[in-house]
């Protein structure tokens, strides 16, 4: 049922396409109306309280049939169309590039065998975005509920909406890794169009496809359940159409910029620390053509664009504000450990080297990072583990030991074209020599810099930003690319693809949480001959032996409604994952957090599962449930009394 989906995407794009229409333009219109599909049906389904197999599976059927009708009636189903198209497309390419597509093919299966084989496994997947999944089809819409976990309400969302859809329409998670995967492709597919509305040449159109498909840590998220690729893939619709409003000024692309800053707002909270800038070089550039043309459209199409981010996340931000107070769902205390105390230019200094620190070990080989930041702050006399600058007051590495890992990969040789190809800009406007390509790439740069300062100046490092920084290396690939315009530097870029290609097969097949090929001590202990339960635990083995017993009794008994009591970023998907999805019914027990004030679901718990206490017994609702596992470690199951006896075992 799920390529239901793609066989939208497919139908749509044709519904949009004409021989008039740029290709590449098409397909991203395409793909932001197909979000903006998941986003408008599944809010409506909500109010019905509709979130459910016969629903969602009516929609899809019902909307592509649609599609069909229009497009037969209007004759734009034939194959003569798309043979054209791939043929004209491939017949352009010269031998080398289309090796390099072929390299990229290989790589996309790879990766989509990859996710299938492998469930949801790291650790935001299992304390928030698939726990959030399985409460939405239990109520059956996206109202609050009480939870230990937080982040299962106020965090944006768009990514689980559309890992939603996938998982009704499967009846399991096998394809929820593979939306991310979707998401890089449309990522690549962007810098390439935006690469070509800035007046590349064919072939640095190609490598900037090349250069965003194969970020390393892009590769091992794209199979994964994060959100850092939905969001990226936003930040870069948003300049697509930035460049095509400053060069057309077309009302319908301000609505497309409206949809591509509206969704990155609901994909990912750091979404808003990185579109202040995008938007103040916007509203500047609106303001300027204001000024000078005295035009009213360019400030009725700003207020299109303001208007249709404000409806996008307005549901979501009511919810947050219902259950909170605030649009964002978060309070002081729940962000402070995340937050600079202190903006100061030597703190954003050392939190921007340390972030560079970060990307400066190829695959985690050798100690060059943190000798180079360590080295810096002795000679600036910056404290480099000051208080308040590292997350949670973390002592500062550049190898926070997880090897290979979706959370900490280094993008070590993109780091190295990003400082050659600015430093070649320096020098060639130092010079005074003339761009063969749009000024608008120096905008661009400039742009993505300020993100990245601001970034440093209200954020504390943390191990894992890598993750948070594949935005700002989708958005600057259109500047490493200027050098291919250079016969000397085309030749070395050439090379290091090359070298792109061989290390994204290798941190493919050895990915530490989702492995192909196993390497002792650089691989997760759990690998890919262990059955599909198992691999949820790839990131914490020593939890798998507990949750395993713990989950065949709730199987076995079929226990569907959980009373949980456990802590704010507890691995509780697995907890569902052996148990008909449409029957789960979780209910939070005893929350003291802010969303205790949220009216507590009338379920009556067939069992209790904490692990945060292991008692003799717990009384809920003058009820008694007794711990049938209190020699376990790390988690507790409790029956009820009268009916432990009668549990199989």
């Amino acid at each position: 049922m799920a390529v239901l989906l793609l066989f939208f995407i497919l139908n749509l794009f044709i519904t949009v396409h004409s021989e008039k229409k740029d290709l590449l333009y098409s397909f991203i219109t395409t793909i932001l109306y197909f979000s903006c599909t998941v986003l408008i049906s599944n809010e409506l389904l909500s109010v019905f309280h509709a979130i459910n197999v016969y629903s969602i599976s009516t929609l899809w059927i019902g909307l592509n049939l649609l599609l069909v009708f229009m497009n037969m009636k209007n004759n734009k189903i034939n194959s003569s169309n798309v043979q054209w198209i791939l043929k004209e497309k491939w017949m352009n390419f010269q031998i080398g590039f289309r090796i390099l597509l072929i390299l990229t093919v290989l790589i996309f299966i790879l990766l989509f065998v990859q996710g299938v084989i492998y469930p949801p496994n790291n650790w935001d997947s299992m304390a928030y975005h698939m726990p959030r999944i399985s409460e939405w089809i239990a109520h059956g819409s996206f109202n609050n509920f009480q939870t230990h976990i937080l982040r299962q309400l106020y965090q944006p969302c768009f990514s689980e909406y559309v890992m939603m859809q996938l998982q009704i329409l499967t009846g399991s998670d096998v394809f929820n890794n593979s939306a991310q995967l979707f998401f890089h492709l449309f990522a690549a597919i962007t810098a390439y169009a935006i690469c070509k509305e800035l007046g590349f040449s064919k072939k640095q159109q190609v490598f900037a496809f090349i250069l965003t498909f194969l970020l390393p840590e892009g590769l091992l998220e794209a199979t994964s359940t994060q959100n850092d690729i939905f969001h990226g893939f936003f930040l870069l619709t948003t300049i697509y159409f930035t460049v095509k409003i400053i060069k057309e000024n077309n009302t319908k692309d301000y609505l497309f910029l409206g949809i591509s800053v509206g969704l990155a707002f609901l994909s990912k909270a750091i979404a808003f620390l990185y579109f202040p800038i995008t938007g103040a070089f916007i509203a500047s550039y609106i303001i300027y053509k204001y000024v000078q043309t005295k035009k009213n459209q360019y400030i009725t199409n700003a207020l299109l664009t303001l208007s249709v981010i404000v409806i996008i996340n307005a549901p979501h931000s009511f919810r947050n504000f219902d259950f909170s107070g605030d649009i964002r769902g978060t309070s002081k205390e729940e962000s402070k450990d995340y937050i600079n105390e202190e903006v100061t230019f030597s703190n954003t200094i050392s939190i921007a080297v340390k972030n560079i620190g970060l990307h400066l070990d190829p695959l985690f080989i050798g100690n060059t990072g943190n000798i180079l930041i360590e080295k810096f702050h002795v000679i600036t006399g910056i404290d480099i583990n000051k208080k308040g600058t590292n997350v949670f007051d973390s002592k500062f590495t550049c190898n926070p030991g997880w090897k290979n890992h979706e959370d900490t990969q280094p993008n070590f040789l993109h780091l190295l074209l990003i400082i050659g190809s600015i430093g070649l800009i320096i020098g060639m406007l130092m010079k005074k020599d003339k761009f063969k390509t749009d000024k608008l790439v120096i905008v661009l740069l400039v742009h993505t810099m300020l993100q990245f300062i601001l970034f440093c100046a209200l954020l504390s490092w943390e191990p894992w930003n890598t993750r948070l920084h594949i935005p700002l290396f989708y958005a600057i690939v259109p500047v490493i690319v200027i050098g291919f315009q250079f016969k000397f530097f085309s030749k070395i870029y050439t090379g290091i693809i090359f070298l792109l290609f061989i290390q994204a097969f290798y941190i493919i097949v050895t990915n530490y949480s989702r492995e192909f090929i196993h390497i002792d001590k650089q691989n997760s202990e759990i690998g890919i001959t262990e059955n599909r339960y198992k691999k949820y635990f790839t990131n914490q083995p020593q939890l798998y032996t507990e949750y395993n017993y713990l989950t065949e009794q709730l199987r076995r008994n079929k226990i569907h409604k959980i009373g949980l009591i456990i802590h704010n970023d507890s691995w509780e998907y697995p907890l569902y994952t052996k148990l008909n999805m449409f029957e789960i019914q979780p209910v939070h027990l005893f929350v003291e957090n802010y969303t205790k004030s949220i009216a507590p679901a009338k379920i009556k718990p067939e069992c209790i599962i904490s692990n945060t206490k292991n008692h003799t017994s717990i009384n809920y609702k003058k009820k008694e449930y007794v711990n049938s596992t209190p020699t376990n470690q790390f988690i507790w199951l409790y029956l009820p009394k009268n009916q432990s006896n009668k549990i199989k075992c």
